[in-house]
């Protein structure tokens, strides 16, 4: 998925970070709370007809998450973690399950959670452009392609010093009958040198998902305005900080059904100055000879308040996707 907030952050160590309101903090006994509500004024312009849809929406920004970490005296973890997105903007708007984690930490063995949520592979490879974004889509390039692959998800994570191991397991179906399962698996590997964190990764993806028990295909994307589906992905990504300044580069790419590779690239810059932050991403695309092009992403978010921001951000996306562009400009607060 392509929204990032306060609460998607922090994959890696699995914590809030410092927005997160503890309910309760005891030496064996952890209960955090976090909410998110945002609303924002979104534009997207189609990239086929060229028509403007424009909406007042909380869509894809509004979180309630709350999470508890047991401490054994073996030192054991154990982890609980329940999440609903919600739309504050919609009138009588539907609260949908979305993070959700049980699991165990282990020392030195790792850690291993089941539920439904992002690979870390997807946030910390494929979105890592879209780091300094703050609205919904609009500060994003490239779609991650392993974004499908949430449900029915197994991860293993392990760090050993500088070096970090996650391994995501997906199940799936191999057929459209849904009667033989396949388990998609994406790895990745991190390594960190003083400010410099580097990940690489890859893997497959299953073939088809059962959504209400119908088979569905959700690993596409759409290349000359035509849904191409895919089975494999891979790539690197590298971000540095540097006084008030961060830097951002990934490589990926995707491999169709057919045999045809789709491989992208690109880099993002972020630049603090006192409470605002200014954005910028570009992308170069390349589908085949035919279809080589370039996206680009630009924001620019004011602090307030502590936890409350004011977004405007914008891309173009070219015919890669269903939208050309879109326009954001908003208000989060986080509590």
């Amino acid at each position: 998925m392509m929204k990032k907030t306060a609460i998607a952050l922090g994959i890696a160590s699995m914590a809030f970070g410092a927005q997160a309101a503890d309910l309760i903090n005891t030496a064996d006994n952890k209960l955090e709370l976090n909410v998110d509500v945002a609303a924002y004024f979104q534009s997207r312009t189609s990239a086929t007809t060229g028509v403007v849809t424009s909406q007042l929406t909380g869509n894809g920004m509004n979180q309630i998450q709350l999470r508890n970490t047991k401490t054994l005296p073996n030192g054991w973890k154990i982890i609980g973690q329940a999440e609903v997105d919600y739309d504050p903007v919609g009138d009588n708007a539907a609260i949908l399950s979305d993070d959700m984690r049980i699991g165990v930490d282990i020392p030195v063995w790792g850690r291993i959670v089941a539920g439904q949520f992002d690979t870390f592979y997807e946030d910390n490879v494929n979105e890592v452009l879209g780091f300094w974004g703050q609205g919904d889509l609009a500060a994003y390039t490239y779609e991650a392609p392993s974004s499908a692959a949430k449900g029915k998800h197994l991860q293993y994570y392990n760090k050993f010093e500088n070096i970090e191991a996650v391994l995501d397991a997906t199940f799936g179906y191999a057929t459209s009958a849904l009667t033989s399962q396949e388990v998609s698996f994406l790895g990745t590997v991190g390594y960190k040198i003083g400010d410099l964190q580097l990940y690489v990764g890859g893997g497959f993806l299953p073939t088809y998902y059962s959504t209400g028990g119908t088979a569905t295909l959700p690993n596409f994307k759409t290349v000359n305005n035509s849904t191409v589906y895919y089975t494999n992905t891979s790539g690197a990504s590298a971000t540095y900080k540097i006084s008030n300044t961060k830097l951002a580069a990934n490589i990926n790419q995707v491999t169709a059904y057919s045999g045809a590779i789709y491989a992208y690239s690109g880099a993002a810059v972020e630049q603090t100055m006192g409470d605002v932050k200014l954005g910028f991403s570009v992308m170069q695309v390349n589908e085949g000879a035919a279809n080589q092009f370039t996206q680009s992403s630009i924001g620019v978010n004011y602090t307030l308040a502590p936890k409350a921001i004011v977004f405007l951000e914008a891309n173009s996306l070219g015919a890669t996707n269903s939208y050309g562009n879109a326009f954001e400009f908003g208000m989060k607060y986080t509590f």
